[in-house]
């Protein structure tokens, strides 16, 4: 069976990330591959599918493709509107020379964390 281009883009990209850990290039590839694997394994988890979650993104099929598939740039606000969308909250880590986004904290968790931290 022939492999998806998705699949091939991962790979390529996978190599990139290996071959480029040190650099600027290979952080950046390293953290896109992140969001993608995170909003894999969120539509997974929650049984939404890729078209669903897109109109709740309120973007394109297309664009959401290239996000998953590590082939655009994403700002900021992007990721966020992502992780919030799965009541997420993310954060940065830098473990082993390798900035990386952590596991994502759930907003509702993370807000019953300040009001104990209040009393």
């Amino acid at each position: 069976m022939a492999r998806k281009s998705g699949e091939l883009m991962r790979d390529y990209y996978k190599r990139i990330i290996e071959s480029t850990s040190n650099s600027e290039v290979g952080v950046e590839f390293h953290l896109k591959d992140n969001v993608s694997n995170f909003i894999l394994q969120q539509l997974k988890q929650s049984g939404i599918n890729k078209t669903e979650f897109a109109k709740r993104l309120n973007m394109k099929m297309s664009q959401l493709s290239r996000i998953v598939n590590s082939e655009t740039n994403l700002t900021l606000r992007t990721i966020a509107h992502i992780y919030k969308t799965f009541d997420c909250y993310p954060s940065l880590e830098y473990i082993n020379n390798q900035v990386t986004f952590s596991s994502p904290h759930n907003i509702t968790e993370l807000q019953d964390g300040d009001e104990n931290n209040e009393e």
